[in-house]
Order: structure tokens, then C-alpha cells, then sequence
């Protein structure tokens, strides 16, 4: 293969995808060849490298990312680097330090994610809709208190967070914040009757008489006596 460049712009002129074992003569490669505005090199390859150089002994020469960089083959973005061969995202502390981004505008990126992830992560335990239902009392009122105990877990934390964000003085502090966000559903009651059954809200396509279900995440933590042992004691 050989490749004819202009000298000043680096452009491709030609390109000969016939294979040669060696070098050819630039004339016999392409005709209208100007030594003093074109270079010609060539490779026993099939293809060219994504970036590479013409030696002086006229032979293609692949360049490292590094060297295609020096050589201004390509541009980095500021929000990159090379780093083991190959581009990656810098860090959000050389993002700061580079001066990418302020350590203001980190702090607002850092809230608005712990923002989405307590959303998510309480969707995941209690759905909007039932937090709907319970507020239209279509639960009892303990599945109710234990769904406020648990929504006002995931505010609590949220705004421990930002308080850490909001008072950081480095971006390390901010990358060091572990969320605590609940995960299960928080109990409110001290003693509750374990003994009934949690009406569930009809599901589309499905009767609401056999959509039933134990209080299952408040038995872990519920430690009331049965409900036989109430009854035992009501008849003394």
C-alpha cells in the first residue's frame, strides 16, 4: 500500500491499496508527484493505522495515542486524558483541579444524584402508587405509619448528605460520602398486631379478595406476643 500526502497539511492526496512487498517509485505510483509540496510512504499493510507518520525512509510508521497527540493528529477533550494507552474521563478532583469545573458546580451534580438515587432506591421499596393508596386509607393504618416511618428515613439521610456535600471543602470529601438510604421498609410501631393480614390494592385484571400478604418486612423486627395469648388474657 502506498499513500501520498501534501507536506504542509498532512492531507491524503492518494491512496494505492495495491499490494507491494517493497517500496515503489512515487512516480510509477502516482504520476502528477511533486517531491516539493507531496510526500509518499508506504506499508506492507493492509490497512492504515488510525494515526501514523512517514519516516524518512518513506515507510508508514503507526503512532502511539501519546505520539499522535504531540504530533496534533487528534485533540483531547478537557474532560479526558490518556492514561494505560488509551483515553479516559478524568476524575472529578482533576476535573476541579484542570479547572474543567468549579467545586460549586460539583457539589449541585453530587445533590442532584443523591436526589435521584433516594427516589429510586424508595420506589423500589414503596411504589408511588401505594404510597397514593395508603394516603387514601386504603391500607390500615400501621402499613400507613410505617410507610411515612420509611419516607421520612430517605429524607433524613438525603439531607445528611447534602449537609456533608453542601459544607465540603474538597472534592475528595464529597467522593468519600457513603449513603445509608433504608433498605426495607422502616417499622413505626412499637407493639404491633402481627396476627392480620395486609389488604393489598386490586391490581388491574385481578379481584381484591384473594390479593392478601403477611406484614412479612414487620415480623422481622415485631416482637409482640401472638394474638392467641391476647385472646387468653382478655377472658381472665
Amino acid at each position: 500500500m502506498h499513500i501520498v500526502l501534501d507536506r504542509q497539511t498532512r492531507k491524503v492526496i492518494f491512496l494505492d491499496h495495491t499490494p507491494s512487498a517493497s517500496p515503489r517509485s512515487a512516480k510509477e505510483v502516482y504520476p502528477a508527484y511533486d517531491e516539493r509540496s507531496m510526500e509518499i510512504g508506504w506499508t506492507d499493510r493492509l490497512n492504515l493505522p488510525a494515526y501514523f507518520t512517514v519516516d524518512d525512509a518513506g515507510r508508514i510508521r503507526e503512532l502511539s495515542l501519546r505520539e499522535a497527540l504531540k504530533a496534533g493528529q487528534f485533540e483531547l477533550g478537557p474532560e479526558h486524558k490518556l492514561e494505560g494507552g488509551g483515553i479516559v474521563p478524568k476524575t472529578r478532583a482533576e476535573l476541579v483541579r484542570d479547572g474543567v469545573v468549579n467545586l460549586d458546580e460539583m457539589k449541585k451534580g453530587a445533590i442532584d444524584y443523591y436526589s435521584a438515587l433516594a427516589f429510586a432506591r424508595r420506589s423500589e421499596l414503596i411504589p408511588e402508587y401505594k404510597l397514593q393508596n395508603a394516603s387514601l386509607g386504603v391500607y390500615e393504618d400501621s402499613v400507613a405509619a410505617d410507610y411515612r416511618e420509611t419516607v421520612k428515613a430517605f429524607r433524613n439521610e438525603f439531607h445528611r448528605i447534602k449537609e456533608r456535600i453542601e459544607k465540603a471543602k474538597k472534592v475528595e470529601e464529597i467522593e468519600g460520602i457513603e449513603e445509608q438510604f433504608p433498605k426495607a421498609i422502616k417499622s413505626a410501631a412499637k407493639h404491633p398486631d402481627t396476627s392480620k393480614a395486609v389488604a393489598r390494592e386490586p391490581e388491574p385484571g385481578r379481584s381484591a379478595a384473594k390479593q392478601t400478604e403477611p406484614t412479612k418486612p414487620a415480623t422481622k423486627e415485631r416482637d409482640s406476643p401472638p394474638a392467641k395469648g391476647k385472646k387468653e388474657d382478655r377472658k381472665k
